[in-house]
């Protein structure tokens, strides 16, 4: 099955899940490609069997330039596609009064 994992990443974070789930697919087969989605075309799509798409999370949704990539694609009828995202909290310090 030939696999396409894609995504998008400012801290890295997503860039890391990205290449764990690369790694993981890698043990099952050699034809795995990974990119970051500002490298793809979504013409490109059509040569996979499976397709993986990751963002990070902003305000409750992908952002922008990630939903237009994903309006861009053309149909994907008789493929396999996941998502995952993540998500970075930033650690807030309670203070008593």
């Amino acid at each position: 099955m030939k696999s396409f994992i894609i995504y998008h990443s400012l801290s890295g974070n997503t860039k890391q899940i990205a290449e764990a789930i690369h790694s993981g697919m890698r043990q099952l087969s050699d034809d795995v490609t990974i990119k970051r989605m500002e490298e793809v075309n979504s013409n490109e799509l059509s040569n996979y069997d499976l397709i993986g798409i990751g963002s990070f999370v902003q305000s409750f949704q992908e952002p922008v330039n990630v939903t237009e990539f994903i309006n861009a694609m053309s149909d994907l009828t008789g493929k396999y596609v996941f998502t995952f995202c993540t998500h970075e909290t930033a650690e807030i310090s309670m203070s008593k009064r």
